[in-house]
Order: C-alpha cells, then sequence, then structure tokens
C-alpha cells in the first residue's frame, strides 16, 4: 500500500504543488490584508464598520480554503494517468488484488482532504489572531460542509475516471451534469428576483439562509453516516468498474 501511495502522489506532485502554491499565495495577501486593516492604509475599517471587519475576517478564512479543499477533487488524474500509461492494463497480471489497487484512490482522497483542514484552520487560526475575530462554531461547521462536499464529489469522480479513462470524456460528463445545476439554480435564483424585489427579496433571501442553516446544524451529526454510504456505494462501483478491464 506504501508505494501505491508514492505512485499515486509521485503522478499528481505537480497539480497538488500547485494549489499548494495558489493557497500560499492566497493565504499570504489575505494575512498582508489582515495585518494592512491593523497598522496600514485599511486601519480605518476596524473602527468605522466592525461589520465590514467581520465579512473581510470570512473572507480571509473561506477564500484560501477553498483552494486548498478543491485540491481534493483532483486525485482521479492519476487514473487518468494509469491508463494512458499502461499501468492499470499491468495491475490486471499483477497479484495486488483489486480492493488495493482501486483503495489507494480512496487513501489519497482522505490524506488530501486532513491535509486542506489542517491548512485552511492554520490559515483562520493567524487571521483571527491579527484582526481580533472569533471562529465560531459556525465557521467550523461551514469549513467541514464545504469539505464533506469536496469529498463527496471525489467519490462521485474516482468512479467517473474508472469509467470513462481519459479526461476529456470523463470531464465532459461531469461539466455537463454541474452546467445543468447551475442554469436550474440560477433560473431559480432569477424567478424569485423577479417575483420578490427590494426588502421582500432580501427577506426572503434571510429566511432561505436560516434554513440552510438549521438543515446544515440538523444534517452535520449524521455526516460520517452519510459520508460511509456514499463511500461503499462509491467504491462498490470502482471496483466493478475496474474489474471490467475492456480497452
Amino acid at each position: 500500500m506504501k508505494g501505491l501511495l508514492f505512485k499515486e502522489f509521485y503522478l499528481t506532485r505537480k497539480t497538488y504543488l500547485g494549489f499548494l502554491g495558489v493557497f500560499i499565495g492566497m493565504s499570504s495577501l489575505c494575512i498582508l490584508a489582515a495585518l494592512s486593516m491593523i497598522c496600514g492604509n485599511l486601519q480605518g475599517i476596524m473602527t468605522e464598520s466592525p461589520e465590514e471587519v467581520n465579512m473581510y475576517f470570512q473572507m480571509f478564512v473561506y477564500a484560501p480554503f477553498a483552494i486548498s479543499v478543491f485540491s481534493v477533487a483532483v486525485g482521479e488524474d492519476s487514473v487518468f494517468k494509469d491508463y494512458a500509461s499502461g499501468w492499470m492494463q499491468y495491475c490486471y497480471t499483477s497479484p495486488v488484488p483489486a480492493v488495493k489497487i482501486v483503495g489507494v484512490r480512496y487513501v489519497t482522497v482522505v490524506i488530501v482532504a486532513i491535509a486542506s483542514l489542517v491548512l485552511g484552520l492554520g490559515n483562520a487560526g493567524i487571521v483571527s489572531l491579527i484582526l481580533g475575530e472569533t471562529i465560531t462554531a459556525g465557521i467550523l461547521k461551514n469549513m467541514l460542509v464545504i469539505l464533506i462536499v469536496a469529498i463527496g464529489y471525489s467519490f462521485f469522480d474516482i468512479p467517473m475516471a474508472l469509467r470513462f479513462k481519459t479526461a476529456q470524456a470523463a470531464q465532459s460528463k461531469v461539466g455537463i451534469a454541474i452546467m445543468l445545476i447551475y442554469i436550474v439554480a440560477f433560473g431559480w435564483f432569477f424567478k424569485k428576483s423577479e417575483q420578490l424585489k427590494g426588502e421582500a427579496f432580501d427577506q426572503y433571501m434571510a429566511d432561505m439562509m436560516e434554513k440552510a442553516i438549521n438543515v446544515r446544524d440538523m444534517l452535520l451529526p449524521l455526516a460520517p453516516i452519510i459520508m460511509l454510504v456514499l463511500f461503499a456505494v462509491s467504491f462498490t462501483i470502482s471496483i466493478k468498474l475496474y474489474q471490467r478491464r475492456e480497452k
């Protein structure tokens, strides 16, 4: 398993290092902006608008974290490279069981997810110390929800990669699905904005946000069970796709 894990990270090292570089750059910008709010050109914000300070604080927390979390969903790149290099064909003749060949992809997702969470919390802690803002339970819950969504997406993406074998084929299908979701969501938002305007729309959005928070708090304790079910389904499908062995 150690050798397979080394292979996974070696094949995707440039991708992960690229995301790490972007994360460090974004985190540095956020930290510098926070310092400027304390002793630089932006320090007027600290006294004039506490609400705006909190808004910036949350932006400084979520923006770098979103970049680190996005790296969770790029592990399928190694699947495409395995097929292109002939590694998968070699695996069919090796004594390594399918459970390990496929399972290492999911272990990689967990490792990258933990690393992403640690990086995100580290950045949030630094910004919190600079601005004197508190990392609330709501922020931590939101970070967990974002991470869970990224892991769930990877559980969907790994079987897709094993099924279609090339990045162009798999990502085109995923892209179409995401585009349809965006079209439906934008259509719903546009319809509501036309029906409700001004304060009525603002109140509606506030009510929707409150409902979303309630749903988040209700489902978050069930997240381990939900993730286990998603993993079981994804892993089973991935094993069957790997064992098809068609060219």
